[in-house]
């Protein structure tokens, strides 16, 4: 279900933008799971290592417009 909601979000017109999240925390060479660095050990949720990935990608300056 990830794959189709990240596929949902990136092709979605209702919205001014996006954080890929998903992006920054994938295996590069298999989207569809986390990183192991990344990963809680569910394989679904993040590790700490995983909030503070996302937490990089995100532009601060595009929130303050």
């Amino acid at each position: 279900y990830r794959q189709k909601i990240n596929y949902w979000i990136r092709n979605n017109t209702n919205f001014d933008g996006y954080f890929d999240s998903d992006q920054a925390v994938r295996l590069d060479n298999e989207p569809s799971q986390l990183a192991e660095i990344y990963d809680s050990g569910d394989g679904l949720h993040l590790s700490d290592n995983g909030g503070r990935k996302v937490a990089e990608t995100i532009e601060l300056q595009l929130l303050l417009k």
